[in-house]
Order: structure tokens, then sequence, then C-alpha cells
């Protein structure tokens, strides 16, 4: 009688599977990493966003940009330490860019204008687009 022998998976049987799991791999890491990216941009437009009504409720009540504490609790209340935003501008003309720290784009918006990838904002509060 001839002795069977069901110790494992032969070498063949790993290296496919290891193959298999390496594609896999490939596929799903650039995808995962674009998701994040994405992610990221949309948190700094929704700060941006909030950021930009809130200055506007400010200047509306006001007839002027917030200033001290009120600028700062505004340019910090999305609470992600990865967003910086900064607001300029005279008067009710304003303009704020952001920029997340994991993206490295930035993006600035007027209280008109939505907010554009690489523009900046002038010290008069006009959008200054590349």
């Amino acid at each position: 009688m001839k002795a069977t022998r069901d110790a494992g998976f032969t070498l063949i049987e790993l290296i496919v599977v290891t193959l298999i799991i390496g594609v896999l791999a490939a596929i799903a890491v650039p995808i995962f990493l674009s998701s994040m990216e994405q992610a990221r941009t949309s948190a700094l437009h929704a700060a941006l966003a909030n950021a930009r009504l809130s200055v506007a409720l400010v200047v509306v009540e006001t007839s002027a940009l917030p200033v001290g504490a009120q600028r700062d609790d505004i340019l910090v209340a999305h609470g992600d330490a990865d967003i910086s935003l900064t607001l300029t501008g005279a008067g009710g003309d304003f303009c704020i860019s952001g920029q997340h720290a994991l993206v490295g784009d930035t993006w600035a918006g007027t209280q008109r204008d939505v907010p554009v990838r690489g523009a900046s904002c002038a010290a008069d509060g006009s959008l200054i687009v590349p």
C-alpha cells in the first residue's frame, strides 16, 4: 500500500495565491489612495463653504469683516487640524483661501465665487486666478 502525503500546499499553489493577492493589492491601493485625497479635498471645500457663510453673516450683521476672536473662531470652526484657512478683504468684500496639509493644493474663493484650485487671495479680497 502506498502512503499518501497530505501535509500542506505545494510551492506552486502558494506562488499562485501570492500572485493573485499581489495583483489585487496593486489594483486596490491606488483606488484607496485616490479616494482618501478626494475625501480630504471635500473636507476642505466644506470648511471653505462654512467659513464663507459665517463671514457673510457677520458682514450682513455688522457691515464689516470679523476681527479678533470672532475671526479666529470662524477660521478654525471646521475642527480639522490639517486644514488651514485664511481670510483677507476690505469692507464687505472678502476672500477665503484654504489648504489641506495632506493634499497640498490651495483653494480660494470669494463671497461671490466658488473655490478655485490653485487660486489665491489678494489683500483687497479679490481672487487671484493663475
